[in-house]
């Protein structure tokens, strides 16, 4: 049986400034899922037409999943800003593609209809 795919668009993207990596960087003491939450709350309130109980998955990678980043970050991130407990979260570790690979697989849920609409991103 053909399975019709659906078309997936993209909204919105907000980031964080560019900073130099290490402990010159002005994010050296900064926690990955603190950021990420400034991230999301802002995208959350650009788009106000697109209620936070609609999302169907938040994918968030890291480049490495160890110490702040060594939570599951799509959960977290959801819960820390505000987006309800019901809707699921996961992270997703593959070190500079991550955010690309996160985007992807949130495009993949709603062509294939498991989702209207993902948050997906990296950190």
């Amino acid at each position: 049986m053909a399975r019709e795919l659906r078309e997936v668009v993209f909204v919105d993207g907000v980031r964080t400034a560019f900073g130099r990596a290490g402990p010159k960087g002005m994010f050296w003491k900064t926690r990955a899922d603190d950021m990420a939450v400034k991230v999301v709350r802002e995208l959350l309130r650009r788009n106000p037409q697109i209620p936070a109980e609609r999302i169907g998955d938040v994918i968030f990678a890291a480049t490495a999943q160890v110490g702040d980043q060594g939570l599951t970050l799509g959960r977290d991130v959801a819960l820390l800003a505000g987006i309800p407990q019901t809707v699921p979260g996961f992270a997703l570790d593959r070190m500079c593609a991550g955010a690309l690979t996160a985007v992807t697989a949130g495009a993949g849920e709603i062509a294939l209809g498991a989702a209207d609409i993902v948050l997906a991103g990296g950190v």
